[in-house]
């Protein structure tokens, strides 16, 4: 089992007024290995590399959105 830390962060989020996107089920799906350093938790190149990979399509759908 997973934890839902999705729901209630989008939740937050967009009541703020921002939109929200996630990289999680990404992450999860493929394990990312090498993405964080150990002990640490940040992203390690390989994972910054990861995240703009898994983010760019939202975000080209998101950006086409607001220009049509």
């Amino acid at each position: 089992a997973t934890f839902d830390i999705e729901t209630p962060l989008r939740a937050m989020v967009e009541r703020h007024g921002f939109a929200y996107f996630s990289v999680l089920p990404d992450f999860r799906k493929d394990g990312c290995p090498g993405c964080y350093y150990p002990y640490d938790g940040h992203l390690t190149p390989i994972g910054n590399e990861k995240v703009t990979e898994y983010l760019a399509p939202s975000l080209q759908t998101w950006l086409s959105g607001i220009h049509e």
